[in-house]
């Protein structure tokens, strides 16, 4: 299998900034479970990062920072397209988190990597969390993914295309730090497809206790 990260010989590949109706075909809500960053420092840590790659990435950034867990698809009453997730299928996928009676979710913040379309912080997840809930989520929905799944906060798409020597440059001239992250909610939303970077809106949040 290739590598999910930019490599030596590839450049990154920069995001159209358009609405892409042929992708979303005028459906509107791009649903995903989620965690949501709400650790302030590390918020900071986040947007300094975003500030010092601001050259690369597309912006504004409006989407709050987030570890996505499992990505659903567009969101609605039935399945039409492969790429529809429907209400009776978050329904299945709720009742299954809750039987799990999870206790909050901590992880480590890793280093600062690139995929070929994002920048990101990566994330360990060392008792394979993560993992366990998407393998839960999965019995009820396949999951939309064009690549294995990383943990990561993004920090942005790439405005162009740019050498992994020029990317690499960048990261080794920060200062990177490390963060153990808590979470005390597990939420289910989407964003809205026309809108490129856009907000996230939580349609159910799951207390961890």
């Amino acid at each position: 299998m290739s590598s999910v990260f930019l490599t030596a010989q590839q450049t990154t590949l920069a995001t159209t900034q358009s609405d892409y109706p042929e992708w979303h075909l005028n459906r509107k809500k791009y649903a995903l479970w989620y965690l949501q960053l709400e650790q302030q420092d590390c918020i900071d840590y986040c947007q300094q990062l975003s500030q010092h790659f601001s050259d690369f990435i597309i912006q504004p950034m409006q989407r709050q920072y987030h570890i996505t867990i499992f990505v659903c698809g567009f969101l609605g009453q039935q399945q039409v397209y492969n790429d529809d997730f429907s209400h009776e299928q978050f329904i299945q996928q709720r009742k299954k988190i809750a039987q799990l009676n999870l206790s909050p979710i901590v992880l480590n913040t890793a280093n600062v990597r690139s995929f070929r379309s994002s920048l990101f912080v990566e994330i360990e997840d060392s008792k394979q969390i993560l993992q366990q809930l998407r393998q839960q989520m999965g019995l009820y929905a396949q999951e939309i993914r064009a690549q294995y799944y990383v943990p990561h906060l993004s920090l942005g798409i790439y405005n162009n295309s740019y050498s992994y020597a020029q990317i690499q440059a960048a990261i080794d001239a920060l200062e990177q730090r490390s963060f153990v992250l808590t979470f005390k909610q597990l939420h289910f939303g989407y964003y809205q497809a026309q809108c490129l970077q856009g907000p996230l809106y939580a349609e159910h949040t799951l207390q961890l206790d």
